[in-house]
């Protein structure tokens, strides 16, 4: 089915929009794809007010995902779409669209479940609000609407919860498992390449993405040691991409026991194999990893709560308690910036001002009028 959708300005051509459906789809398939189409023709005609809000957002996931977005990313926005912005707005058309209308339903969206709300976090809220605000700023851009009305309301401030890591006694614990596992001759390929994910977790700060994403080509040897080149990360999916920013494509320097353990675990593999595998050499995906680590967590007794990404924050948090540089960290994880590193662990430092207060009255006592 197709529908008239005006004309292209640099052709000076006819355009349409279109839908294909399977030969056995029902006549409410059929009415929805027409409603669909119908949409989209307006959309690309300008007359955004024949248009419901949920179908022009519906139409910015389609220039998103036509645009290279993640498929992350696409993941999270159908998710904001389907659950949260659909049922409480997407009936409303897109011209009669108010500043109240969102703000109810962010009020919505935080009120308890208890009290018939979503029971959403700030912070998950937060990101409903930006995918609104980036729809209506690419259709302002595109001349499909003239105004955002998300824009300008004050959403709650994100509760700020504190990066948790793992006790002495539980990396101890998982420490004795990784090495367990490494040394039974009975662990395949897939157990063995378990036992390696949580060791770059914990002795690297890895991502789980960019854990998945190693290939045996990464593994990069000196006579310093052993290195990770950091340039490809695995999505929720499977498919590769490059790492989100310019800080995150990074080589992370791997302590000596880790280092041999890795080159082991990589030895006559073929450049492209993946180094995170299972039994039949194919690459994990990062949910499978992520489940992985949890029953793995369960198993062991870690502390309740504890998830993969917790690797990568006792990493973090141990290597600025021992008094490491905070933009060493800051360039071992892979942030954007030192204030990133700083948000996340900055409760690991407060120490930090007394030591430099006797550090200066130190360096003050041999100058003449100090001391």
């Amino acid at each position: 089915m197709r529908a008239y959708a005006g004309i292209n300005p640099a052709t000076g051509r006819p355009t349409t929009v279109g839908e294909v459906l399977p030969a056995d789809a029902t006549e409410a398939d059929i009415a929805a794809a027409l409603g669909r189409v119908d949409a989209r023709a307006a959309v690309a005609k300008g007359k955004s007010r024949e248009m419901s809000a949920a179908e022009l957002f519906g139409y910015y996931l389609e220039s998103c995902e036509q645009g290279g977005a993640s498929p992350a990313t696409l993941k999270a926005y159908r998710s904001y779409l389907r659950r949260h912005v659909a049922p409480r707005i997407g009936g409303i058309h897109v011209e009669d669209l108010s500043p109240a209308d969102f703000s109810r339903m962010y009020r919505e969206l935080r009120r308890p479940a208890s009290a018939g709300g979503a029971g959403l976090s700030a912070s998950t809220v937060k990101k409903v609000h930006a995918f609104c605000c980036g729809c209506f700023t690419r259709m302002i851009r595109d001349g499909i609407v003239s105004a955002n009305p998300a824009a300008g309301i004050v959403l709650p401030m994100p509760e700020q919860r504190e990066a948790a890591a793992l006790s002495p006694e539980d990396v101890a614990r998982l420490d004795r498992f990784v090495a367990a596992e490494l040394a039974d001759p009975g662990a395949g390929a897939y157990r063995r390449s378990l036992a390696v994910a949580w060791r770059l977790g914990l002795y690297a700060g890895l991502r789980r993405g960019e854990i998945c994403g190693l290939q045996a080509r990464h593994v990069t040897a000196d006579p310093d040691g052993v290195s990770l080149r950091i340039a490809r990360v695995l999505s929720f999916d499977g498919s590769p991409k490059t790492p989100k920013s310019r800080s995150s494509k990074r080589v992370v320097a791997l302590d000596r026991e880790t280092g041999s353990i890795v080159s082991a675990h990589a030895d006559g593999l073929a450049d492209r194999a993946p180094l995170i595998r299972s039994s039949d050499g194919a690459p994990i995906m990062p949910d499978a990893l992520t489940r992985e680590f949890s029953a793995t967590a369960e198993r062991l007794g870690l502390a309740k709560g504890a998830h993969l990404h917790t690797l990568r924050h006792t990493h973090a948090t141990y290597l600025l308690e021992c008094g490491e540089n905070i933009l060493t960290v800051r360039e071992r994880l892979g942030h954007q910036s030192a204030k990133t590193t700083m948000d996340i662990y900055g409760h690991v430092l407060p120490g930090r001002g007394r030591e430099a207060a006797a550090r200066f009255a130190r360096a003050m006592e041999g100058i003449d009028g100090f001391g």
